[in-house]
């Protein structure tokens, strides 16, 4: 999960970790696009549909991630 900053940082980035690279650049692109869009009005609508972005790109890397798990047959194992 993903949790904004009112300074329009991030805590918890790590969420991408794990998830196949296009879609943990995808996120991290996003959210310095987000913290760009937000640093002069963090209540506009730009800001609020970055962070949009960022989240919907972040539960994609999830579930690719969860997908991967399913798919690997070492993870059955345990």
């Amino acid at each position: 999960m993903v949790s904004r900053l009112g300074s329009g940082g991030l805590r918890g980035i790590g969420a991408v970790r794990g998830a196949p690279d296009r879609i943990s650049d995808k996120v991290e692109k996003s959210i310095k696009e987000a913290e760009e869009a937000c640093s002069d009005d963090p209540a506009s609508g730009e800001c609020v549909a970055t962070w949009e972005e960022v989240e919907e790109l972040s539960a994609a890397a999830s579930h690719a991630r969860e997908k991967q798990k399913d798919d690997d047959p070492l993870e059955n194992l345990t």
